[in-house]
């Protein structure tokens, strides 16, 4: 396994670009609410969100939504901490050393592509290897993935300041971030530690729209996009986009795409 997952990773990005040692990794899992204490590490740090989703909260007490198959990279003595809302949540972790990202210098939230979802993937596999430790052959192959990983996305420009500027802008960014998952105004203005009536009327003063408007849209936009490229069933892109059920789901389907599911899809 670890030969072909090199391979992978080798082929995905120039060596030359990005120096990569892991130091150390482990998977976690949590299933109750939780806020773990503020800390910081002397390595580089990248946790990845295997299920579920957390809060990512940077020295200044910026609050991120890191989701699954979304990546956090922290620098070296960078002070920060994760809140945990209940539910399950699973994750991987890695410290490390590194050159060649010497610009990312603040927390940076990776967001996933089709690319990415691949070497988390591998990452996955490496780590449940019951051989794997830094030093080994798996450990090797997980820092190519890693490095891999880093360098497409800032080949690509795709890593987001954890830090944005504007209340409207911060609202969108977490709309976005949540991929077309369940997300309310009330999460939001928890978030961003303001009042929903505020929110409301910023979001709507520098859109032109409604809070609530934007977020029925970006996820209607997400769903259309499952529902044109995937396989899943719609019990499935219900549970993966936090409907309660597939009901739910074709009364959204409906409501903003203006047809069910199964009509949808019989007309592509």
């Amino acid at each position: 396994m670890a030969e072909s997952v090199e391979n992978i990773a080798k082929s995905a990005f120039s060596s030359e670009k990005i120096e990569l040692s892991l130091l150390y990794a482990h998977s976690g899992l949590m299933e109750s609410a939780r806020t773990i204490e503020k800390h910081s590490h002397g390595s580089w740090q990248a946790d990845l969100i295997t299920e579920g989703s957390a809060i990512f909260v940077d020295a200044s007490g910026e609050k991120t939504v890191i989701s699954k198959n979304e990546l956090v990279l922290i620098p070296p003595e960078k002070e920060h901490y994760f809140i945990y809302r209940g539910g399950t949540v699973k994750w991987m972790s890695f410290w490390f050393s590194m050159k060649g990202l010497d610009d990312w210098m603040s927390p940076r939230r990776l967001p996933s592509t089709e690319i990415s979802t691949g070497l988390f993937a591998c990452l996955d596999m490496i780590l449940a290897a019951p051989s794997f430790s830094a030093g080994s052959r798996h450990g090797d192959a997980a820092a190519d993935c890693l490095a891999a990983l880093f360098s497409i996305l800032l080949a690509d420009e795709l890593a987001v300041p954890a830090q944005a500027s504007g209340l409207a802008s911060k609202a969108m960014s977490l709309i976005q971030r949540s991929r077309g998952g369940r997300i309310s105004v009330k999460e939001l203005c928890e978030l961003l530690n303001c009042s929903k009536s505020y929110l409301s009327h910023e979001f709507r003063r520098s859109t032109g729209i409604s809070l609530k408007n934007y977020i029925d849209r970006h996820r209607a936009e997400i769903l259309e996009q499952v529902l044109e490229q995937a396989e899943l069933s719609p019990a499935q892109i219900a549970e993966s986009m936090g409907f309660r059920d597939s009901c739910e789901l074709s009364r959204f389907c409906k409501r903003m795409l203006g047809r069910s599911p199964r009509i949808f899809r019989s007309t592509l």
